[in-house]
């Protein structure tokens, strides 16, 4: 005789905890997008007031400009940030350490004095632009020295004697264009062993022909 347990007794003991499985059902819908972003800033603005002048060499001067918010001011010189003022090749101020700010509108600056700043006394205008700028590098301990010299005809590799067979150091660099004759001209020569007397220059790509010179400028 076959016996049919019933389904209460298919645990023995008898079961105390109940199995739970979830099943997924179809994914739901997209959100709806979430809110726009805050606008940045530029990282630039102008000066809005005329007034200030260039103050002396390592003092400070208070200037109205359009937006200060992505500038870092630092009370400790020389940390801070570096700002230029003006156009290098048009009406120009110079440089500064950003010292302090007030608001949203006004910077303190301190004049760094570097080469080509404005002189004392010289007026800040409205509209003249106010952006981030590097820190200075070290100054040479010399001024170049240019020439232009011309090549022999169909030698790729020749060397390109100093005015005078000296320059009066040993170049750290040696930048070089040749001139062609036709006017056309072709940049990034290959140079080295540079001396006080002189450099080679590797025209591998461009063998010169009749009428071809270098022109260079060699930096202490």
């Amino acid at each position: 005789m076959n016996f049919i347990r019933s389904v209460g007794s298919c645990c023995t003991p008898a079961c105390d905890t109940t199995s739970v499985i979830n099943t997924p059902g179809p994914q739901g819908p997209a959100g709806a997008d979430g809110t726009n972003g805050v606008n940045g800033y530029s990282a630039y603005t102008s000066i809005t007031a005329d007034g200030p002048v260039q103050p002396a060499v390592l003092s400070t001067v208070t200037l109205d400009v359009g937006n200060n918010q992505w500038m870092v001011a630092s009370p400790s010189s020389p940390q801070g940030m570096r700002i230029c003022i003006g156009d290098p090749l048009a009406t120009y101020m110079g440089y500064y350490r950003v010292v302090s700010l007030s608001g949203t509108t006004q910077a303190t600056l301190e004049n760094l004095g570097y080469d080509g700043n404005a002189a004392p006394g010289t007026p800040f205008a409205i509209g003249m632009t106010v952006s981030p700028a590097g820190i200075k590098g070290l100054d040479s301990s010399g001024s170049g020295v240019y020439d232009t010299v011309a090549l022999t005809s169909g030698v790729s590799t020749q060397l390109i004697s100093a005015p005078s067979a000296n320059f009066g150091f040993v170049p750290s660099a040696v930048i070089a264009t040749i001139l062609k004759p036709t006017g056309g001209i072709t940049f990034s020569v290959n140079v080295h062993s540079l001396a006080i007397t002189g450099f080679t220059a590797d025209f591998t790509a461009i063998v010169p022909a009749s009428g071809y010179s270098i022109q260079y400028i060699a930096y202490p």
